[in-house]
């Protein structure tokens, strides 16, 4: 049986995957030394990958480094 269609949900609309990117983006600042929490996690909402890793690089006193 083939399926006669594919949902894609690629923005959290269907399951809400804000915090998983959260918990990601957490774990991969701490492997370099940088801690932030949910509040500071807000301001990477609805940007792209690179200005949330620009921002976090930031946060911890870490950018152009």
């Amino acid at each position: 049986m083939t399926p006669d269609a594919v949902v894609f949900d690629l923005d959290g609309v269907i399951t809400d995957t804000a915090h998983l990117h959260f918990l990601a983006w957490r774990a991969v600042a701490q492997e370099i030394g940088i801690t932030f929490d949910e509040n500071f996690n807000e301001h990477l909402k609805g940007i792209s990958r690179m200005d949330s890793l620009q921002r976090i690089l930031q946060h911890g006193g870490k950018a152009g480094a």
